[in-house]
């Protein structure tokens, strides 16, 4: 069975950023994330906050949000009309 994991943004955001102190850290978690097979689920807000984040402080990744809709590993949970009526309208 496939282990399902909700990362927060600033993993992603130390993991992307060479000048973070947790970038080693981070990126040893989405590795050892990838070799056991295991799959993130994020909101898109997740990607477009990774993105916004790392243009602020100049550390510009090319692709970043190509790279989270291209990752096997990432399933982006798309927030619209559809998701909020049938999770959140009772």
């Amino acid at each position: 069975m496939t282990m399902r994991l909700t990362v927060d943004s600033s993993v992603f955001i130390s993991a992307l950023n060479p000048n973070d102190p947790f970038v080693e850290i981070s990126q040893k978690f989405f590795s050892s994330i990838a070799k056991k097979g295991s799959k993130i689920i994020i909101p898109i807000t997740i990607a477009l906050e990774v993105d916004n984040i790392l243009r602020k402080v100049g550390v510009r990744q090319k692709e970043v949000l190509k790279t989270f809709l291209e990752d096997k590993t990432i399933d982006i949970v798309y927030l619209d009309v559809e998701f909020l009526e049938k999770y959140w309208v009772h």
